[in-house]
């Protein structure tokens, strides 16, 4: 398949939505992953665009166990990836577990990224509020990054996002996105190895950064995605190509 179909150039290869969705679930479905076997976690931004995808991925998949946070961080650490997987039936090997995670970014119908693109009537936005967040905290001068007990979540996505950072990644929305995603996948697949290392079960994991134009003009970007059955590791990325 030709990955350069659509999306904004500033991410070769993004796929409209609705098809990024309909391919994998066929790519899934035909290595054993239906809607009947398996549990499906799904970690995005707490936003409204990022919120409307986790309802299509419901109806797509059925069994969705949301670990919303700012930015699609994977703050439910441990504790919320164990309890997904108690929610498999005693046979836990016939459960095939199945991880999404997406970071999103606003982009407009003449392809600027990171601007203020159209959201409903009358709405818009840039980014992620909590990335935009952080970036007007970072311009504002040196910080100790200290949590705020009146404000966890920003708190600790501003310190997962500061320890990580590179000269330069926090001058734009762009970049902060990518540096994002960058952190939310190394999470994702630490918890993986944590909290599936003892089980057999098959799991796969999904990536992508949504880019969140106005209805049919979201798109997602496939990052890593590959699938562990079992305990063998398949890409799934190139069949994308």
């Amino acid at each position: 398949m030709n990955r350069k179909k659509g999306g904004p150039h500033y991410f070769p290869g993004a796929l409209p939505q609705v098809e990024f969705l309909a391919r994998s679930f066929k790519i899934l479905a035909a290595n054993g992953f239906t809607p009947e076997n398996t549990i499906v976690g799904v970690c995005v931004c707490r936003e409204e665009p990022a919120c409307l995808l986790v309802e299509k991925i419901r109806k797509l998949w059925d069994r969705v166990y949301d670990f919303s946070s700012l930015a699609g961080m994977p703050f439910a650490g441990k504790t919320g990836f164990m309890k997904m997987q108690k929610y498999a039936p005693d046979d836990r090997t016939d459960t095939h577990f199945l991880y999404m995670a997406f970071p999103h970014i606003g982009w407009t119908p003449d392809g600027q990224i990171g601007r203020g693109a159209p959201l409903g009537p009358g709405n818009s936005y840039a980014a992620c509020s909590g990335l935009i967040a952080f970036q007007q905290e970072l311009a504002s001068g040196p910080s100790p990054w200290e949590p705020d007990s009146d404000n966890l979540e920003q708190g600790l996505l501003n310190q997962r996002l500061f320890r990580n950072m590179k000269y330069g990644d926090g001058s734009d929305c762009l970049s902060l996105t990518r540096l994002a995603y960058t952190i939310i996948l190394q999470d994702v697949e630490k918890l993986l190895e944590l909290t599936l290392k003892n089980l057999d079960n098959p799991y796969a994991l999904v990536t992508g950064i949504q880019l969140n134009g106005n209805g049919d003009q979201d798109f997602i970007w496939p990052g890593e995605m590959y699938e562990v059955i079992p305990r063998k590791r398949i890409d799934l990325s190139l069949i994308f190509d």
